[in-house]
């Protein structure tokens, strides 16, 4: 999915360039604590298409959609984008229809108001979503949005994490200097 979402494209057209491409969640000018070894993945529909054939994707159908038999039963591959009722989120939602559409993924997109996109988010209803995040220049405390704590009535909407992160995480909290943080 990943390879599908031209993220140059919407910083350049719906951003008017006044976004910054990164690859976590911790603010690029933070080079002190960033590792420079981890990419964001590239625009690239052919490596997505070619990922998904390798998953047993296809259009046994002919429709345009992609198929598997998921359980025994055959299953389109559709997602659902769900965002606030921001302009800006629903044209990014409409550029990623277009491109996924492109290698037979069906993708809805639903609007909701703020505070029930919380609600969804909370229950882990949504699979696919656009939110931000404000963070401080300071030091970085991403407990809430990645500890496994956080995930059933938190910020960790993802429902991210194992007992290696949440160990990585609390260790991270802890600890102020910024070079054994980067590690």
């Amino acid at each position: 999915i990943c390879y599908l979402i031209n993220v140059d494209q919407i910083i350049s057209k719906v951003l008017l360039k006044s976004g910054i491409r990164t690859n976590s969640a911790i603010l690029p000018i933070k080079k002190n604590i960033i590792n420079p070894a981890i990419n964001p993945y590239p625009y690239n529909p052919k490596r997505a298409a070619a990922l998904l054939k390798e998953a047993g994707w296809q259009d046994s159908d002919g429709n345009g959609i992609l198929d598997k038999i998921i359980d025994g039963k055959k299953t389109d591959f559709e997602i659902n984008y769900v965002y606030n009722t921001n302009p800006l989120r629903e044209m990014i939602g409409l550029l990623m229809q277009r491109s996924f559409y492109q290698v037979g993924i069906k993708l809805t997109l639903t609007s909701l108001d703020w505070s029930l996109l919380q609600d969804e988010l909370k229950k882990h209803n949504c699979q696919l979503w656009y939110s931000s995040w404000n963070t401080t220049p300071g030091v970085d405390d991403n407990k809430q949005l990645f500890h496994t704590s956080s995930a059933n009535g938190g910020a960790n909407y993802g429902n991210f994490g194992n007992a290696q992160t949440d160990k990585l995480l609390d260790d991270i909290r802890v600890e102020m200097d910024s070079s054994k943080r980067k590690k």
